[in-house]
């Protein structure tokens, strides 16, 4: 069974949010997405927000797998690999 985990709703929404986010993300930079869940809107923000440098982020493992094998898939040189964060902790 594959890691790799899809969520429907992503293929409803992703072209709005994309187009929020160039609005409102400065033209160079980092972006932290907290709570990236399945990877998706990971592997497809990166390569359209180049050059910004995108860091998925997730406190829960199974989602840690999905996003990985998401960046397996469909490497970017903008994306990077994702890391365990709880928001939620004050000491992060």
């Amino acid at each position: 069974m594959t890691e790799k985990r899809y969520a429907p709703a992503t293929e409803r929404n992703r072209d709005a949010i994309l187009d929020v986010l160039k609005d409102h993300l400065p033209a160079h930079g980092q972006v932290l997405e907290l709570a990236s869940g399945t990877g998706q809107h990971a592997v497809y923000f990166a390569p359209r927000l180049a050059p910004r440098i995108w860091q998925p982020s997730d406190l829960m493992a199974d989602n840690i797998a999905s996003i990985s094998a998401w960046t397996k898939e469909m490497p970017c040189e903008t994306l990077r690999d994702p890391i365990r964060l709880d928001a939620s902790d004050p000491a992060c």
